[in-house]
Parts: structure tokens; C-alpha cells; sequence
């Protein structure tokens, strides 16, 4: 309850327009052999993937999934709130270095928020359930699913590092 005593407003109930919203989600690398991808859902259920690295489909892939599909996201992420500043990273202040970083937004009616999510294995169970199920929804595990020790995107005689620079558009610094 609000201090005025009305009931809170929050801006997925009744304020926007879901058949409108796009979903992303972005799985980054770590110190090791996790999938680097992008995905994107959009109102017409369209999928848009790209992978980057430790994934079975490197490049651009294009899907479509089902409206009752699309709904099961649009119901999670409306019940959740997930525009509100209430759905937080929950970290703790702990940090382990070798995590991924799961970046998952929304656009919808003029509004959008992106959440960065250090470490999903290991904190904050809400959003990490919603970033699983946009990967389940949009049936990533299609283009991703590989044996992490032989899938790679970077071409013949690229070195990793080379590779690694192009991928996040800069030099790496030597050491």
C-alpha cells in the first residue's frame, strides 16, 4: 500500500500494451567455455539469434515460436514486474571472477529496462528463472547445444586473441 493508502501502481499491470513487447537476452563469455549469444523475441514471434562463441550455430539464425509460447514470456515477466526497480541483481556484494553475465531487457509501449546479471548460476534466482525461460521460449539449446571443448566460431588461423578483440571491438591489453 502507498503512503496515500491507494494500492500500487505497477507499470505492467494495466499501463502497457504487451502484445507490443520485444524480449533480449545476451549470455557473455567467462574464464572458460561458457555459450556466447544473443537472442531477441519479437511481437510477431519472430527469433532472432547470434552467436558468438561456445555455441553450435555461430552467426545469424532466424525462428518463430507459437503466440501461446510468446504468452507464457509476456505472463512472466508481467507477473515479476520486471520494469520495476524492485527486480534487482542480488548479489550480495559477492563477486567470482569466471561467472557470465546474462543481459536480458525489454521494450514495450516506450518503456524498457536492461538488467545486467552477473554470475545467473549463482545469484538472484528470480531473474535467472526469466532469463531461462527466454532461452526456453525461443528454443536457443537448438543453435547453442555443443560439446563446449570443440565448438568454437573463430575462423581457421585466427588466434584466440585476435578473435577475442573482434568480439568485444577492441584491443586487449597486454600484460
Amino acid at each position: 500500500m502507498c503512503d496515500d493508502g491507494s494500492e500500487p501502481r505497477h507499470l505492467f499491470q494495466n499501463e502497457v500494451d504487451w502484445s507490443a513487447a520485444t524480449f533480449r537476452l545476451r549470455r557473455t563469455g567467462c574464464f572458460g567455455a561458457c555459450p556466447q549469444y544473443s537472442v531477441s523475441l519479437y511481437p510477431d514471434g519472430r527469433v532472432e539469434y547470434e552467436g558468438a562463441e561456445f555455441v553450435a550455430s555461430c552467426g545469424r539464425r532466424i525462428g518463430q515460436v507459437t503466440g501461446e509460447a510468446r504468452e507464457r514470456l509476456v505472463s512472466a515477466f508481467r507477473t515479476a514486474d520486471y520494469l520495476a526497480d524492485n527486480l534487482k541483481e542480488e548479489s550480495g556484494g559477492v563477486r567470482v571472477s569466471c561467472q557470465e553475465t546474462a543481459i536480458s531487457a525489454v521494450e514495450v509501449g516506450g518503456r524498457s529496462r536492461v538488467i545486467h546479471h552477473y554470475g545467473p548460476r549463482l545469484y538472484s534466482l528470480r531473474l535467472t528463472r526469466l532469463e531461462n525461460l527466454i532461452d526456453e521460449v525461443t528454443n536457443t539449446w537448438r543453435w547453442t547445444s555443443c560439446d563446449r571443448s570443440a565448438c568454437s566460431c573463430r575462423p581457421p588461423g585466427q588466434s584466440e586473441r585476435e578473435f577475442l578483440e573482434e568480439l568485444v571491438d577492441s584491443p586487449i591489453e597486454s600484460e
